[in-house]
């Protein structure tokens, strides 16, 4: 027995000195997350891309469209996902060692990392330092993502933003989802949707409106599609700190132009886990999405019921591009009194990321900032109140105009 024993022994040490290890293959299970960074070992990311899945399940690929770019966003479908484990099917990658090093020394260079989840919980790891495998696999999935982010929106930075959302009933019979993020420290915006599920044709409905930070309330706007204001909502949010998440202790939905309105009270969160809000799928995160700054919407538009008149009025932003990241801009606001102006022909618009700020309007002393987001744009003054008076009866640009053409 002892003798077998010794032989075991020897047989194990020589298989494994000749390389005989189990065979690597393809993982069963559907691709769920990827991953690849690529940098200099003295500079940022050459290349930057990644794919996982939201709180909603959907895929959303995070990626460079150039080497050392930002990083732009882009949702996928589960058939995208299903070019990426092709690749990594016919390239070999779940072949991959765990590491790869130049066989000399060298002291500066390149380093790249290499991940991917499968829905069986297989993973493949790799990365390298000067050294990579045989066979194009990388280059094949840096190229793929490069493409699929063309069309897409730069990345938001999303430090400071947290979610809300609420499911109940409006008034009586009225069930209501609402869904908005905002920004903690009130940098932006709060937008999201309203939904009305029993609607004849139900559709997340756009909102943008305003955080009173002290009291914990949020004032939205409802946009249709043409900019039409066809609602108005005060919410008052308490429970922070409540296991089952946040709810709307008091609010009101009201009709501009009927003036009838709907109690919104004790509507709880849609879904809340240790922390964490969850939203319906259909819930994209619209104050994230900002404008890519070289496909910003050629015209913005929105409109309000106004009493005295008896009418709607409202704004009109157009954009013509003058260069890159640069456009010219003809504004109108006539939400009673109008506005007036557009950008010297001399002095066109430059967008830093998705916003721009701009002085002396008409030659006026009026300026204002202009923040553009994938479905609408926020403008808000920078000058006094002493420079309202600049297009008379000190009317100013802001608002909220939703885009109506691309």
């Amino acid at each position: 027995m002892m003798k077998k024993g010794i032989f075991a022994c020897l047989v194990g040490g020589l298989l494994s000195l000749v390389g005989c290890t189990p065979k690597k293959s393809m993982p069963a299970g559907e691709l769920v997350k990827l991953s690849f960074t690529r940098n200099e070992m003295t500079a940022d990311n050459q290349f930057e891309g990644r794919v996982e899945q939201d709180s909603t399940g959907v895929f959303v690929l995070s990626a460079m469209k150039e080497e050392y770019g930002p990083l732009f966003e882009k949702r996928i479908d589960a058939e995208m996902m299903k070019k990426f484990r092709q690749i990594i099917e016919e390239e070999r990658m779940y072949a991959y060692k765990e590491s790869y090093e130049p066989l000399t020394n060298v002291n500066d260079g390149s380093m790249w990392h290499f991940n991917a989840v499968f829905s069986d919980g297989s993973m493949i790891s790799s990365h390298g330092n000067n050294a990579s495998p045989d066979g194009d696999g990388l280059s094949r999935i840096k190229a793929l993502m490069m493409e699929l982010v063309k069309d897409g929106a730069p990345k938001a930075d999303t430090d400071g933003f947290e979610t809300l959302c609420f499911s109940g009933k409006m008034g009586e019979n009225n069930s209501v989802v609402i869904a908005f993020d905002y920004h903690v420290d009130n940098e932006t915006s709060p937008a999201g949707y309203i939904y009305y599920p029993k609607a004849k044709n139900p559709a997340p409905i756009l909102i943008v409106g305003d955080y009173l930070q002290g009291e914990n309330v949020f004032v939205f706007n409802e946009y249709q599609p043409d900019g039409t204001i066809s609602g108005t909502l005060s919410l008052k949010v308490d429970g922070f700190e409540r296991a089952d998440g946040p709810y709307i202790a008091e609010g009101e939905w009201t009709n501009p132009k009927t003036g009838k309105s709907f109690d919104i009270k004790d509507m709880h969160s849609y879904k809340y886990d240790h922390g964490t809000t969850y939203t319906p799928e259909w819930f994209d995160h619209p104050a994230l999405q900002r404008a890519d700054p070289d496909h910003v919407g050629k015209h913005y538009s929105y409109k309000q019921w106004n009493d005295g008149y008896g009418d709607y009025m409202g704004g009109d932003v157009t954009f013509h591009a003058a260069g890159k990241n640069q456009v010219h801009f003809t504004i109108c606001n006539s939400p009673g009194n109008i506005a007036e102006g557009k950008s010297s022909s001399d002095r066109p618009a430059v967008l830093h990321g998705n916003s721009f700020t701009y002085d002396n309007v008409n030659e006026c002393g009026y300026g204002f900032k202009c923040q553009i987001y994938d479905k609408y744009l926020v403008i808000s003054s920078t000058t006094d109140y002493d420079t309202f008076s600049c297009f008379g009866a000190n009317t100013t640009f802001e608002a909220v105009y939703v885009k109506v053409e691309e």
